[in-house]
């Protein structure tokens, strides 16, 4: 997730940059056989390290580098997860059933900060009235201040709370066909995440994600980064 203070660092890269690519590194190099979201916790903390190193001004939280995280792990006939944010796992068994995985924490954070801006006033503890957060700047900002909070999401932000808020698990293999990780960037506008995961296996990931990056374009519509892994059995 950008930091909302547009500001780059090392290579002209930005902070969700930086974090992502921690995240991937620090993967890579994780051949314990310790719990996958022991990694997810040791780099959120090398995270905060870095961020501390380069002087992040860590008590705005809208200015921290972040990340959404899915991993995978198979060993034997079962395949162990990690998942934080809205980066998501979904798998198809073998009667060709779907299933999500994991919950997306993020869908639904604006509603979800309505709701917890609408109780702080009620305890005296918010003046602003709400539409002050008509302004996108100060909704997103209320939002990052949600990260790893129980109104908020789960995110890779250096905060030692995302313990409490990760989603790990595992499931077998043996019935398992398919299985599928995507970023925010594949999720389609128009699909739910069932019809994406059988459009994707259907064309594959590559045209799926043209024919998606042309959706967007033709109708000026944000795009995010893409990153996904699909895996058959």
């Amino acid at each position: 997730m950008t930091p909302l203070n547009g500001e780059v660092w090392s290579g002209g890269h930005n902070g969700a940059y930086l974090a992502s690519r921690m995240l991937a590194a620090s993967l890579h190099a994780f051949q314990k056989s310790d719990p996958l979201s022991e990694w997810l916790f040791a780099a959120n903390t090398s995270l905060l390290t870095a961020m501390m190193e380069a002087g992040v001004d860590l008590e705005e939280r809208h200015y921290r580098w972040s990340s959404c995280a899915a991993a995978v792990r198979i060993s034997g006939d079962q395949a162990e997860y990690v998942q934080c944010g809205d980066c998501m796992i979904l798998r198809e068994d073998d009667e060709g059933v779907i299933h999500q995985v994991t919950v997306n924490s993020v869908q639904g954070i604006s509603e979800r900060a309505i709701e917890f801006r609408k109780s702080l006033r009620e305890k005296g503890l918010l003046s602003q009235d709400e539409s002050f957060y008509d302004d996108p700047a100060e909704r997103m900002k209320f939002n990052r201040s949600l990260a790893n909070r129980p109104a908020g999401y789960s995110v890779v932000n250096g905060d030692q709370e995302l313990r409490s808020f990760v989603q790990e698990g595992a499931f077998s293999i043996k019935n398992t066909k398919s299985f599928l990780l995507i970023s925010d960037g594949f999720f389609h506008p128009e699909m739910d995440l069932t019809d994406s995961y059988k459009e994707i296996k259907s064309v594959g990931l590559e045209a799926y994600a043209q024919a998606l990056r042309f959706h967007e374009y033709t109708n000026r519509l944000h795009h995010d980064d893409m990153t996904a892994i699909y895996a058959e059995f």
